[in-house]
């Protein structure tokens, strides 16, 4: 019989583009860069990720940078109290 694994835990930091909190997605990700007012780019050395209104972003514990819809978003995270 194969043995079964799980998942550890994932704590990430997040926040949703909302159109209007850019200095809290730039708290988070202090090279975020605002285009036409309507979308963020996040530049790392490895990709680069669009985020538009009404996604995510998730900054891992390990500093891992990922975005999200919302629909992918609600069904990895679930918020919890600090």
């Amino acid at each position: 019989m194969k043995p079964n694994y799980r998942k550890h835990p994932y704590h990430a930091s997040c926040v949703r583009w909302d159109g209007d909190n850019l200095a809290e997605i730039q708290a988070l990700l202090p090279h975020a860069e605002l285009y036409r007012e309507v979308y963020i780019v996040l530049r790392s050395a490895y990709r680069m990720d669009t985020l538009y209104i009404g996604d995510w972003v998730a900054k891992g514990e390990n500093g891992d940078i990922k975005c999200y819809k919302p629909e992918q978003f609600a069904v990895k995270y679930e918020r919890i109290e600090p």
